[in-house]
Order: C-alpha cells, then structure tokens, then sequence
C-alpha cells in the first residue's frame, strides 16, 4: 500500500488524474473542440488599420451632388465663379486666379469630381464591409460564451462596444460629410476580449501538450492514479492499521522467542543454575539403563 501511495510523488511529470488511454484521448477531443472557439475577433483590424478607421469616421468626405456646395461653398462658389466655370455667356478662364498657373477648366472640373466621387464609393464600401465583419464577430461571441471559457463580462462589454460600432457606421453611411470625433477608446472593449482570448488559449494549448505527453507516458500516469486512488480511503487506512498492528504483534512475538532461545542457551551453559539437577537426572538415568539422556534444547522442546 506504501509503494502505491509513494507513486504519487515520483513522476511530477504527469498531473492529471486519469488513469487510462481513452479517457486522456477523450479530454483531447474535447480540449479541441473548447479551443476551436477561442479565437480572437476582428483580427484583420491591427492598430494601423483601426487609426485609418478612426480617421475615416473623423474626417468628413462629400456625397456627390448633395452636399458639395454646403461643405467648400466658400471655395467652389466663388472659385467656380471667379474662373467663369458655370457661366455660359463669358469664357472659362484659363489661368487660375489663386496661383497663377496656366490651368485646363475641363482637367480642373473633372479631377474634382473623380476626387469627390472615389473617396465617397470606397468610404462607403469600407462601411459596408465593416459591418460584415462585425456582425460576424457578433456570431462568434455568441460561440465563445457558449464554451465558458471566457468571462461574460468581457464578452458582453466587448458586444456591447461592436453595437455602438455599427451604430456608428449607420450614422456615418448617413451623413457622410460629418466628423464623429472618435477617440482611440472605441476599440478598448474589443482588445481586452482578444487579450483575454489568447492567454486562455495559451493555456488551452499547454494543457494539450501536458495530455499528450501523459498519453505518452500512460504506464507513469497509471501508476499516480492508483496511489492516489488509494489514498484518503477509509478501507485501505484501516487495511493499514490492521497490517500495522499485526507487524508489532509478529515483532513482539518474534523478539520474546529471542528471548526465550537465549533464555535456553543460558541454561546449557556449565554456569547455569540448574546444570546440577541436569547432573542428577542424567546420573540417575544412567544408573537405571537408560540410553539416553537430558539437555536444556534452544532448537526443539521434543529432545
């Protein structure tokens, strides 16, 4: 029983408390299919790529024939004026009033469009695939929460920072020529679950190593199991006791035969007590015929 329990402290490599092949091989599948969800969210969206988000919803960009005129009123309408752009009666001019340089009215009026209409088709574009992404992300916290490996007040502070995300996208794809004002902050809730994410997937990932190496070594880890199987059992304590108790009896009994085979010894010495009455007995057997004699035995009580 003491060797058994003594396994526990031998092998520190393995740890768990399986004992058996399968049961390690069936806490790896499930340690696989828990990790699968642990996945980071918006990973495609590093820092470089939030402060370009940042910049977008800050800076405003114009929808083609709408809102032009209000936001650089000051410029085109007098600009447009000034250079005869939009009169039909006196002719475009051809050197620019502000810079003097010899300019191309067409070139000018077409390259401000081009400007105007491209920065608004690929910032609505990125809205719209931004709101993919995040409704996405929605989808895998839910996953996420339903493994329980990640605490739910980092994941619903985390969904709650994608809703005010997407709200903040609708407004945007609405009024595209305003600034937001964004702050660095609104990714906060978003990274904290992504840090937390990792380091349980770390030690999700430390934990599949340590199993496959018990499975490994199962002989090892077979051997734990049992000694500690049998440690804390009232059966085997009082097997125990029993086994103690019965060894101090057999030590107490072996040393009073110790005791008594010197006890026996001593009495065949010359020196002994009754060396004289052995004398007389075996005198007086031999006067008598008989053909044997007596003598004070540590070997046999039958000589």
């Amino acid at each position: 029983m003491e060797q058994w329990k003594d396994e526990i402290h031998h092998y520190k490599d393995v740890k768990s408390k399986f004992s058996s092949f399968e049961d390690i091989d069936q806490a790896i599948r499930q340690m696989i299919v828990e990790r699968g969800y642990l996945v980071p969210i918006l990973q495609e969206y590093d820092q470089t790529k939030r402060k370009k988000f940042i910049d977008a919803m800050n800076t405003p960009v114009l929808e083609p024939e709408s809102s032009v005129a209000s936001n650089v009123a000051e410029w085109l309408s007098c600009g447009l004026i000034l250079h005869n752009f939009q009169d039909g009666e006196e002719p475009e001019l051809t050197t620019c009033l502000f810079c003097g340089n010899e300019i191309d009215p067409e070139e000018v009026k077409s390259y401000i469009s081009d400007r105007i209409d491209n920065e608004y088709a690929k910032l609505i574009a990125a809205i719209g695939q931004f709101q993919k992404n995040l409704a996405d992300s929605l989808i895998e916290l839910s996953q996420l929460q339903v493994a329980g490996k990640v605490d739910e007040k980092i994941i619903d502070s985390a969904r709650e920072q994608i809703t005010n995300l997407q709200t903040v996208l609708t407004d945007k794809h609405h009024h595209t020529d305003q600034d937001l004002g964004l702050g660095e902050d609104v990714f906060s809730g978003i990274l904290a679950v992504n840090d937390t994410i990792r380091q349980v997937r770390d030690e999700a990932d430390a934990g599949l190593a340590q199993l496959r190496h018990e499975q490994d070594n199962i002989e090892k880890l077979a051997k734990r199991s049992i000694g500690l199987a049998l440690q804390g059992r009232q059966d085997v304590d009082a097997a125990v006791q029993q086994i103690g108790s019965v060894e101090k009896r057999l030590d107490e009994e072996n040393r009073s035969l110790e005791l008594t085979k010197d006890f026996l010894k001593k009495l065949n010495e010359k020196s002994s007590d009754l060396e004289g009455f052995l004398s007389l007995m075996n005198g007086t057997l031999k006067t008598v015929g008989m053909d044997f004699h007596l003598q004070f035995s540590a070997i046999s009580s039958t000589n």
